[in-house]
């Protein structure tokens, strides 16, 4: 057991964003979302509840042994960064239960929120990587895949035609992105003593946000004032890809149904 942790925590000195190794890893991604996208996606159910369990199952597993392998480079020591209810992290949990759940509005809500908000956590891959590539292999490339996994079940499910497309259905993503970021803030704020202010799920604080210009707004003007503006740039990043989805959904959907009924008029 010792020699699968030593291999799996195999040091490596993290790669510098925006390098060769940064666009290789952006190409194979970009390559393998597409790839998989052409393959699976299909106007089926059954076959989106396949993949999204498919996901969801991969992304559990593998993050049970992440976190074992975090206890272990540690030393016992739990690293609060790496509790599993980050932005990133809950869509494993969305997956399986999207999987699992009967058609309802809550499954739709639930599979907006992964086309659009989970494929915005997935995308960050691509422009700012400098918090997936760790100073271990396995963890890097479990990031990696991750994210890519993110991006590619947003995708897929824009292009199976299985999300909504109505502004309903926009505010229904957005209620599941709020009702999480307050669980995510309630688990900040339960275990911010246990982790002598370490934890921050979701980057909205109590402690200091890592990202970029939102922590040099929270440290000059208060994590208060930095969390509702980073949550309102998640919002309108999310309702962009949902304007996109939207033109997807009626260019390709609407107009193939349009000229089916056609065609079959036209044989009648």
């Amino acid at each position: 057991m010792s020699l699968f942790w030593r291999v799996l925590g195999c040091p490596m000195v993290p790669p510098v964003p925006y390098t060769r190794f940064h666009l290789l890893t952006v190409i194979f991604g970009a390559v393998g979302i597409l790839f998989l996208t052409c393959l699976l996606a299909k106007q089926s159910d059954r076959r989106v509840r396949t993949v999204l369990l498919c996901v969801g199952l991969f992304l559990v597993l593998t993050e049970l042994i992440k976190q074992m392998l975090v206890l272990h480079v540690h030393e016992g020591q739990y690293s609060w960064g790496n509790f599993p209810f980050q932005y990133c992290s809950v869509p494993m949990y969305l997956c399986l239960l999207a999987g699992a759940l009967k058609d309802s509005p809550v499954r739709k809500a639930i599979l907006t929120y992964l086309a659009t908000y989970g494929l915005l956590g997935g995308l960050i891959v691509f422009t700012e990587p400098s918090g997936i590539f760790q100073p271990y292999w396995f963890l890097t490339l479990h990031s990696l895949a991750w994210h890519y996994l993110l991006a590619f079940t947003g995708v897929f499910l824009g292009a199976s035609g299985m999300t909504g497309d109505e502004k309903s259905d926009f505010f229904g993503a957005t209620a599941v992105f709020l009702v999480l970021s307050s669980v995510a803030f309630g688990f900040n704020l339960l275990f911010w003593g246990a982790s002598h202010g370490e934890i921050n799920n979701f980057f909205i604080g109590p402690a200091i946000s890592p990202l970029a210009i939102y922590k040099t707004i929270a440290t000059n003007y208060g994590w208060y004032i930095n969390t509702p503006l980073f949550m309102l740039s998640v919002i309108i990043g999310a309702k962009l890809l949902f304007v996109a989805q939207q033109f997807w959904h009626r260019k390709y959907f609407v107009e193939t149904e349009a000229l089916h009924a056609a065609s079959i008029h036209q044989e009648e």
